[in-house]
């Protein structure tokens, strides 16, 4: 460590400090932060965060060998390639690719793990619903079943068994369903971050959110200062890279996150327990936003990538309200009929007013009811009754109870418990309390309630993150190279060559048919493969290297790792395209570099004497065609060595530090230069 970075670091802690004690004395809390901690942690020390943190460091160190080099670990035997590499599966997601990548997702984990591990609890026996049941004489009437049964029941509300055991060991579990069930070679403990964040952000919406965007961003750039006090940096170009986004395993992040989601909706309803809807609602929007979850992609032809941003926006606020409703929404019945339910949410009109009035007969209009008026009048008729006047009803000189009687055994009129007609109203009454008991009735023994709905709707969500990546978790590499490509170099079941118009295993036939036909995308790079393990990797692109002119590779596996050397040499001719050869070698075998790959040759713009100059390359060596232009004659010689001159077809060319110059019948020129690296 630098001295200006060391006097810095103990600034920067001193201040933190100095803060922190100024601010406790400004503010004294009722309630002490190590009181709410010891509520619900052991010693209020967040046990299990602790564990899980040392080992993912672990890994990082000792698996992947970063002990060895800190910055350049091994990683491609640990990825999650396919169900086939069970290493990768069973470490993907507890390694890293770089040293950033491991401090990124520490600080992640330092700030939201303790928050679900808090939210768990190590002293069960404090959750209302939580607490432990007794079993029944009748249920345990095996007494060896009952007393193991009783002694895990225990172990699992004994709080150091919960802190140290039981909660770094869902982690680990958690790992490999992530593992199983992410889209792609995935890497990396951010799948299981986004876990704890799902976890933690049901039970304490506002502090996830805070801790998660604002916390760890501070301690990021904390952690930065730390380690480098004074950057320096020079304004250079950089070469082509991929978006930041298309790097991001987004289906990964997700999956996390709903599982996390689900296990955090299963305690709140096993503790009877509902957070704040708009708390939640605000803090899921805003996590899933800022930590990207909105950017759903595929890759799209040659170095092109497709972001779906609309329809990821879309998807998050959607999803959004489904999580609120999963944990807050009544637990009334689903309604019978939802467009009416809809609507009369949504207009504010009652049942009653969507539902055709009561008394509504048809017999204004000639319907049904008119028709059965005219031919109970009909009946009466015949039976001697006559009509008082043209709109009164039939009467038989003082038979009214006669008619009257008539009429109740055409229409069915039924009889109170004294035997008398009953009345109009009563017979409303009666039709009004079968209604309401018939619809109680249906509702009792429906089971779905709103909330129920939401969370088999989020439950569903879950199921098509990990469904989508069983068909390319199945997938196998079949055209993983054999080692026979110019220049390639095997290392154990690894190959690593270099090809330009190479088919991109991972993506090809798998992708969005009705964005782009990806039958046939490719890389071009550095390749390693290892058909065994169905592993393919595109490890450093052809504009990488172009820019940087050197790069290296490490493969290997538990106990070993190799480092294959790849460089790239070439010249640049005036006005013509860069012609370049490009080499491998394992690490301390230089001597035999093999040649991997030579590019096609460029004619430069320059004329001299009546004579053009092509450069290209030759097995290996950088060779100069001069061609007369009348005649079609050509001559070629190798390109000098530094301090050098030739002589072709009249031509000399001669070496000077880093630049080619050409000369003829006093004619002078500089015809190509070599190829300069940006980095």
């Amino acid at each position: 460590m630098r001295p200006v970075t060391a006097l810095f670091a103990v600034i920067i802690v001193a201040a933190i400090v100095l803060s922190a004690l100024v601010v406790s004395r400004l503010h004294r809390p009722g309630t002490r932060w190590r009181d709410v901690a010891q509520q619900r942690l052991l010693f209020g020390v967040p046990w299990g965060s602790l564990v899980v943190i040392a080992i993912v460091i672990a890994v990082y160190l000792f698996v992947q060998d970063g002990v060895t080099n800190l910055t350049d670990p091994v990683t491609i035997p640990y990825r999650a390639w396919s169900y086939f590499t069970p290493l990768g599966l069973v470490t993907a997601s507890f390694s890293h690719a770089s040293l950033s990548h491991l401090t990124g997702n520490l600080a992640g984990a330092a700030v939201v793990a303790p928050i679900a591990e808090y939210a768990w609890g190590h002293y069960p026996a404090r959750d209302r619903a939580d607490e432990p049941r007794s079993h029944d004489s009748e249920g345990d009437s095996d007494g060896e079943r009952g007393g193991v049964r009783s002694r895990l029941e225990s172990l699992r509300t004994t709080p150091w068994v919960r802190a140290f055991v039981l909660f770094p060991l869902a982690v680990v579990v958690l790992g490999l369903v992530t593992s199983l069930f992410g889209l792609g070679p995935v890497i990396g403990f951010s799948s299981i971050i986004f876990a704890f964040a799902g976890f933690a952000i049901v039970h304490y919406p506002i502090a996830t959110l805070i801790a998660t965007v604002a916390v760890q961003s501070a301690l990021l750039t904390v952690s930065r200062a730390l380690q480098d006090a004074v950057s320096v940096y020079v304004a250079t170009p950089s070469p082509a890279t991929a978006p930041s986004w298309a790097g991001i395993a987004i289906q990964g992040h997700a999956l996390g996150f709903f599982i996390g989601l689900v296990l955090g909706l299963l305690v709140l309803e096993r503790r009877n327990e509902r957070p704040n809807p708009f708390h939640l609602w605000l803090a899921v929007l805003l996590y899933a936003f800022s930590k990207g979850l909105w950017q759903i992609y595929w890759f799209g032809e040659g170095n092109t990538y497709l972001l779906f941003r609309g329809p990821g926006v879309a998807i998050v606020v959607v999803l959004a309200l489904l999580i609120t409703l999963a944990s807050a929404a009544p637990d009334r019945p689903l309604p019978r009929r939802p467009v009416r339910w809809l609507l009369r949410r949504l207009t504010g009109a009652s049942s009653r007013d969507l539902r055709p009035p009561a008394n509504a007969s048809s017999e204004s209009n000639g319907g049904p009811d008119a028709t059965h008026r005219s031919r109970i009048e009909r009946v009466l008729e015949l039976a001697g009754f006559e009509r008082e006047d043209e709109s009164g009803p039939l009467s038989s000189n003082g038979s009214t109870d006669r008619g009257d009687r008539i009429r109740e055994l055409s229409i069915g009129v039924a009889h109170d418990d004294g035997g008398r007609p009953q009345s109009q109203t009563q017979r409303q009454a009666q039709t009004q309390t079968q209604t309401q008991t018939r619809t109680s009735a249906e509702d009792t023994e429906s089971r779905a309630t709103q909330r129920g709905a939401a969370f088999l709707a989020v439950a569903l969500v879950l199921a098509v993150l990990a469904g989508m990546a069983i068909p390319v978790n199945l997938a196998v590499v079949e055209s993983a190279s054999d080692g026979s490509a110019p220049g390639a170099i095997e290392i154990d079941d690894y190959v690593i060559e270099y090809d330009e118009n190479a088919s991109n295993e991972l993506v090809s036939g798998i992708g969005l048919d009705v964005a782009i036909d990806d039958s046939g995308l490719a890389g071009s790079g550095v390749i390693v493969s290892n058909e065994r393990h169905s592993i393919w990797l595109e490890a450093v692109t052809k504009e990488q290297l172009e820019a940087t002119g050197s790069e290296t590779v490490t493969v290997g596996g538990p106990g070993w790792r190799e480092t294959v050397h790849v460089e790239r040499t070439g010249w640049e001719p005036v006005g013509g395209e860069s012609v370049y050869q490009v080499w491998l070698w394992p690490e301390g075998d230089e001597e035999n570099r093999q040649l991997a790959h030579e590019s096609a040759e460029s004619m430069a713009e320059a004329i001299i004497n009546g004579r053009t100059v092509t450069l290209g390359t030759d097995a290996g060596e950088f060779v100069l065609e001069v061609e007369e232009i009348e005649t079609e004659m050509t001559s070629t010689t190798a390109v000098p060595g530094e301090n050098e001159a030739v002589e072709a077809g009249g031509v000399v060319f001669e070496r000077t530090e880093d630049a080619l110059v050409a000369s003829s019948d006093g004619t002078e020129v500089v015809i190509a230069t070599m190829e300069e690296h940006e980095y």
